[in-house]
Parts: structure tokens; C-alpha cells; sequence
């Protein structure tokens, strides 16, 4: 359902800013 897919998307961006603060540590 959307908000499946909401929460989905939700986790892949709080991965990827935690990798972008990663590599611009």
C-alpha cells in the first residue's frame, strides 16, 4: 500500500544521508 511505500522511501533517504554525511565527514 502507499504508505508502505511511503515508509519505504522514508528509510532509503535516512540511509542515504546518513552515507552522504559518512563520505563528507
Amino acid at each position: 500500500n502507499a504508505e508502505a511505500a511511503l515508509q519505504m522511501i522514508d528509510s532509503c533517504l535516512d540511509e542515504f544521508d546518513t552515507l552522504a554525511t559518512d563520505l563528507a565527514a
